[in-house]
């Protein structure tokens, strides 16, 4: 049986049943993605933080053994020593056997007077995750300490966040697993090869997150970055099973069936009631319609002999003939030049008011939907003030703070009664307080105009004439070199916070700073003979802090050291 041959009612009911399963197999496919999509989100973004965590951890459990050997020589308790031997650097890279290594340990020469740290986990007999570290003694001497640091396996262990599946492990340039695989608890990590997307993406210096398959050749979901540690060159990577982090994904589709399904059961009940609701009075007023529809609007519609659906369809039509006698009277009066008449509407149900009232209605929605991305827009551009007032109370402290240490210097110098001096000796340890809280984004024009090198030159000139600290500094900034504003700015903020501290907290008699440049990279050098301080020690002050940042930030290296004979201070910014 042909569609077009059935009855209005079971139309209807088809027509229903269809709009109403297309509509909730739409709106159930739409959520079903935006779902899995927001979930896919929230389980990368989880993992990533997880991974972020692990990663500072190990860096800081390395840096402080690789700081805690270098300035105190002795070996962390958490560490189990397999080595600890000097060696004399006289010719080729030395060879050394340690019983309790399956391989002979390589000692390449030691670069830039730096500690490294070296990946002995292969040489393990059971894949023990070993490290060399390898420190500077003197100019002939190194010493070379082999370490087994189970705090890194405890640290990738801990699996807070990860369900049952996650795991969290590294990853060797040679691409075999450095630490303990959770799902192979058995086997030397260094057997396990690691080929995955993520791994080698790391490996090559890249992070991110993905979707792929791990070492067990199962789909997860995985975050990953390089890790990079004075020398040692590994990946890091957390993971959980796909099937694990989807599975309130798979509950969702459950659901969603058996919520369609009893949708479209009570949609095909209740359509096949309504419908033969409906076209009972249709079929009763068919005689009226096709009068109407020969355009013999002369009979009048019968009044309705009940106030049931007919009564109101036949209301319905008396309402629609007048509305088309009063159409054809507006039509006539447009054909007569009144362009001016009112056409008012017919009722609450005209279509044309309707469509206009639904017209208000998106108007009135797409306004509300400005309102608020301008909203949105001052809230970006808040933040947006927010971020440049750090900024600059970043760099405020960095370049104002020096300059009121010198203020206060000439004020203590000047010829005045003890009392004046007090009270603006007072006043002017209330200003550094408050400007402590600012940064400073202020560009010395000096160091804009002629560079950091002759920038710190007219520095150490104006600090030279408020101190009695003697105050030498070399420039050896070569000619023609071109250096990066940021990098200038940076050694230039460093030297003034080196000089302001050195003058001010470490008593120093004499101070010798210089900047070097060579072919790819510019040195800056500090050196006093003040009091000294304890490096390990964390500071309420900024300045340590900002120095270490902005050397973060440029990729350069950070080296200081103290003791009660000075301070020495080395950094070296890439060109």
């Amino acid at each position: 049986m042909r569609y077009r041959n059935l009855q209005i009612g079971t139309k209807l009911a088809i027509v229903v049943v269809v709009l109403n399963l297309s509509l909730i197999g739409l709106l159930s496919l739409l959520f079903f993605q935006q779902f899995q999509l927001a979930l896919n989100e929230r389980v990368l973004l989880q993992l990533s933080s997880i991974l972020q965590l692990k990663k500072v951890q190990i860096e800081r459990l390395l840096s402080e053994t690789q700081a805690e050997l270098n300035q105190t020589g002795t070996v962390p308790k958490a560490a189990a020593v397999l080595f600890d031997t000097l060696v004399v650097r006289q010719g080729p890279p030395l060879t050394l056997h340690i019983p309790s290594l399956t391989a002979p340990v390589h000692l390449p020469p030691l670069r830039r007077n730096a500690g490294t740290i070296h990946d002995l986990t292969p040489a393990h007999p059971t894949g023990r995750m070993t490290f060399a570290f390898q420190l500077p003694v003197d100019g002939q001497q190194e010493r070379w300490v082999g370490l087994t640091l189970d705090a890194v396996q405890e640290i990738l262990f801990e699996r807070t966040g990860m369900g049952e599946t996650g795991e969290s492990y590294l990853v060797g340039q040679d691409t075999t697993l450095r630490s303990q695989s959770r799902f192979f608890p058995q086997t030397n990590p260094t057997h396990l090869r690691v080929a995955t997307e993520g791994a080698m993406a790391a490996l090559a210096g890249n992070a991110g997150h993905v979707q792929t398959h791990d070492y067990r050749d199962v789909p997860v979901f995985s975050a990953y970055e390089p890790l990079e540690i004075n020398g040692l060159h590994w990946a890091i990577l957390s993971e959980i099973d796909e099937r694990e982090a989807l599975e309130p994904l798979h509950r969702l589709r459950t659901r969603l069936w058996l919520l369609a399904g009893a949708v479209l059961f009570l949609t095909v009940v209740v359509t096949s009631l309504l419908s033969r609701v409906v076209t009972q009075p249709i079929v009763l007023m068919e005689k009226v319609l096709n009068t109407m529809s020969k355009g013999d609007l002369s009979p009048e519609v019968p009044p309705a002999a009940s106030t049931d659906e007919l009564g109101r369809m036949h209301a319905a039509l008396a309402r629609l003939v007048g509305a088309l006698k009063q159409t054809i009277a507006y039509a006539d009066q447009i054909g007569a030049g009144d362009f001016e008449a009112d056409y008012p509407l017919a009722s609450q149900e005209d279509a044309l008011g309707q469509a206009l009232l639904r017209m208000r209605d998106q108007l009135k929605a797409y306004q509300e939907k400005e309102q608020a991305f301008r909203r949105e827009n001052q809230r970006s551009l808040l933040r947006g003030v927010e971020t440049e007032r750090a900024r600059l109370a970043k760099e405020l402290h960095d370049g104002l703070g020096p300059l009121l240490t010198s203020l206060k210097m000439r004020i203590q110098a000047l010829p005045l009664t003890s009392p004046e001096k007090e009270v603006l000796k007072t006043q002017l340890d209330e200003t550094i307080q408050e400007v402590r809280r600012m940064s400073y984004n202020l560009m010395p024009s000096v160091l804009r105009d002629f560079g950091v090198g002759e920038a710190v030159q007219n520095l150490v000139t104006q600090m030279q004439g408020i101190t009695s600290t003697q105050l030498r500094y070399v420039n050896s900034v070569e000619e023609g070199v071109v250096i990066p504003a940021e990098v200038g700015t940076a050694l230039y903020r460093i030297a003034q916070e080196a000089l302001h501290n050195g003058i001010r907290h470490a008593q120093a008699a004499e101070i010798r700073l210089s900047i070097t440049t060579f072919e790819d990279r510019i040195s800056f050098y500090y050196r006093d003979n003040g009091v000294g301080f304890d490096t390990r020690r964390e500071y309420s002050g900024l300045g340590l802090r900002n120095m270490r940042e902005r050397v973060l930030l440029l990729d350069g290296m950070f080296v200081l050291e103290s003791d009660a004979s000075g301070t020495l201070l080395e950094i070296e910014l890439p060109l």
